[in-house]
């Protein structure tokens, strides 16, 4: 996502990258949200999926709307979802 959002990228790359790491939250979620023998998702752990998801969305509008950010404002956006998926993962790791 910082790469995607520093360099000029063409548009269709950007929403690819964006679908991608939507996925990889999305399908990280569901599969502990569905693996057998795992316990439920807390209220703090489902907060942390949110923020991330929505936190997608500080890159995201960089790479959508094609106007490249200077490398330290890129690496900080995408640091922001990236710091909501390992809150959310040392949630569910904490035992």
């Amino acid at each position: 996502m910082a790469i995607a959002g520093a360099n000029n990228t063409p548009t269709v790359l950007g929403v690819l990258t964006l679908i991608a790491a939507v996925a990889l939250m999305m399908g990280w979620y569901w599969f502990h949200l569905s693996a057998t023998r795992r316990r439920p998702h807390t209220t703090a752990e489902n907060a942390t999926v949110v923020f991330a998801t929505v936190m997608l969305g500080a890159p995201g509008s960089k790479i959508l709307w094609d106007s490249p950010a200077p490398v330290t404002g890129a690496l900080v956006a995408a640091a922001l979802p990236t710091a909501g998926l390992l809150v959310h993962l040392a949630l569910r790791w904490r035992r």
